[in-house]
């Protein structure tokens, strides 16, 4: 009854073991190119190749873009836009956390998002009509 049971065991492991199996170790054998660490691992971060160099280079313009209007947020307004979208903290901690009633929060963040809005206006429209 034992040899059965061990027998049992042994077949469950290698079915899972089989199940897992889809590509073999063995296929990526003992590389180490300059981008791959000892255990045959990325070393580095693999750049996203479903974007065009062009749509990547305008993202990050465009980050760039919108981290200088936060920077340039009254200090009230950029505090609460920076715990709303960035931190994406709920209304209610961040009125525990300014000290102020929720409506306070939603007052500052419409007006931070209107005034993000105003000062990146000129900037998506240029790029709509360079891109065109």
């Amino acid at each position: 009854m034992t040899t059965w049971l061990y027998r049992i065991t042994i077949n469950t492991a290698l079915m899972r073991l089989r199940a897992k199996a889809h590509v073999p170790e063995d296929a990526l054998g003992d590389f180490q190119g300059p981008d791959f660490t000892e255990q045959g691992q990325h070393a580095r971060e693999v750049a996203d190749w479903a974007l065009p160099p062009e749509e990547t280079l305008l993202r990050r313009e465009a980050l760039a873009a919108l981290q200088q209007a936060i920077a340039r947020l009254p200090a009230l307004y950029r505090t609460a836009y920076i715990l709303a979208e960035i931190e994406a903290l709920p209304h209610q901690e961040i009125a525990s956390i300014l000290e102020v009633t929720v409506a306070t929060v939603k007052t500052r963040l419409h007006r931070a998002r209107l005034v993000l809005r105003e000062a990146l206006a000129d900037y998506f429209v240029e790029q709509r009509h360079t891109s065109a």
